[in-house]
């Protein structure tokens, strides 16, 4: 599936280590990893005390709208 994604949000997959091509068709076994790193990602590095995100968190939860929305 091929799903649109801003330069930041994939700026940011490849800084967390994805390891495909988020710009290419996904299969579902894709959107899921995707889902997974960057749930990861939110949870264990960009949530404050207060479990306010930081502007990476804010970018995560972006790409999770996203893959929410298929």
């Amino acid at each position: 599936m091929k799903l649109t994604f801003t330069k930041e949000q994939i700026e940011l997959a490849k800084k967390i280590g994805v390891p495909f091509d988020i710009n290419k068709d996904l299969t579902d076994d894709e959107i899921c990893d995707l889902e997974d790193y960057a749930a990861d990602h939110l949870n264990l590095r960009c949530l404050d005390k207060d479990y306010k995100p930081n502007h990476e968190g804010e970018v995560c939860y972006q790409i999770l709208d996203i893959l929410g929305e298929i």
